[in-house]
């Protein structure tokens, strides 16, 4: 082979390795932006699993509260009724012992 044959040759393989790297530097260069948009979107997407359960975590403490305060109600309202309820028992046993009395000290000896 003659010497410019050579040089070309040689010229033809440096530029093909020359856009070998340069291939092989452009698909790092995009893997790494690509990698990076993963995380990226990853980070979001925990961000967002995070507040939504926070925001789960709240409305269900809340709802919690709400159904204990409703539950505390509902057991002072029933003690409330059952306590009326025994002093109007006390007070009709009451009335009726004094009208037994009142009976009995009305009945012949």
């Amino acid at each position: 082979m003659s010497t410019r044959t050579e040089q070309v040759l040689n010229r033809k393989a440096e530029i093909d390795k020359q856009r070998h790297v340069a291939t092989i530097t452009d698909l790092q260069k995009k893997e790494r932006a690509g990698r990076e948009i993963h995380e990226s979107h990853m980070q979001e997407v925990s961000n967002h699993a995070h507040e939504t359960l926070t925001r789960f975590e709240t409305g269900e403490n809340l709802r919690r509260s709400q159904e204990l305060q409703e539950r505390k109600r509902s057991e002072t309202e029933a003690e409330i009724q059952k306590k009326f309820t025994e002093g109007a028992v006390r007070k009709q046993a009451a009335v009726e012992a004094v009208a037994d009395r009142a009976r009995a000290l009305d009945a012949p000896l």
